[in-house]
């Protein structure tokens, strides 16, 4: 039996008013593509995943236009020994480490 375009037809509109899936047959696809109707549905794809970068991109490059600068953020000087230990305070921290694992290992 060869396909025809109104049977294929009828078989699709038949599946999609039951909402059941369809099984296609060499034949049947040779038509669709032969009508492009393949090929329609491939740009439909493409113009689907444009959008969706689309909408990924757009949330990004809003978030990267905004203005760093506007951000008021005290300064505050910085010398060279910010946020480190003195020499004193590190030999005192590793004196009471040592001792800790002398104990320890005492036990």
């Amino acid at each position: 039996m060869t396909a025809s375009l109104p049977q294929l037809a009828r078989k699709l509109s038949t599946k999609i008013e039951t909402g059941r899936g369809v099984r296609l047959s060499a034949q049947e696809l040779d038509l669709l593509v032969h009508h492009r109707a393949y090929a329609v549905l491939c740009e439909a794809a493409v113009e689907s995943q444009q959008k969706q970068c689309l909408n990924r991109s757009v949330p990004n490059q809003s978030m990267s236009e905004v203005p760093f600068a506007s951000i008021d953020v005290p300064t505050v000087p910085i010398s060279r020994s910010s946020g480190t230990t003195s020499n004193h305070d590190a030999n005192e921290a590793l004196a009471r480490a040592r001792a800790m694992t002398k104990r320890a290992s005492s036990h």
